[in-house]
């Protein structure tokens, strides 16, 4: 009789652990990202009490949406909104004397 007993992790434990660690990377870059976000009522008040220190405009290519970068002039972050038409957004910053980039689509 052979006696041996494998030792070892087999295939299926290395694949379920696998997986969970690719599942804990996934949640933290979700976590990550939703700090990284600013509501568009949170960055209206933040442009209208002077708290902006300059916005990066990326029109989509469904116009008139668009992504903004803000910076934000006590943090070194960089704060993600999403809008839904980038025009307002430009007369908000032009009328607050907020320069702006927009970047090409």
């Amino acid at each position: 009789m052979d006696s041996k007993k494998t030792r070892g992790i087999s295939g299926a434990t290395f694949l379920t652990f696998l997986i969970i660690v690719f599942f804990a990377m996934w949640l933290m870059n979700r976590v990550q990202t939703r700090d990284n976000e600013m509501t568009y009522t949170q960055f209206v008040q933040n442009v209208e009490n002077e708290k902006v220190d300059a916005v990066t405009i990326t029109q989509n290519k469904t116009v008139p949406t668009g992504i903004l970068n803000v910076s934000l002039k006590k943090s070194t972050d960089v704060k993600t909104v999403f809008v839904s038409d980038v025009n307002t957004v430009q007369d908000l910053l032009v009328d607050n004397h907020i320069d702006y980039k927009m970047s090409n689509v």
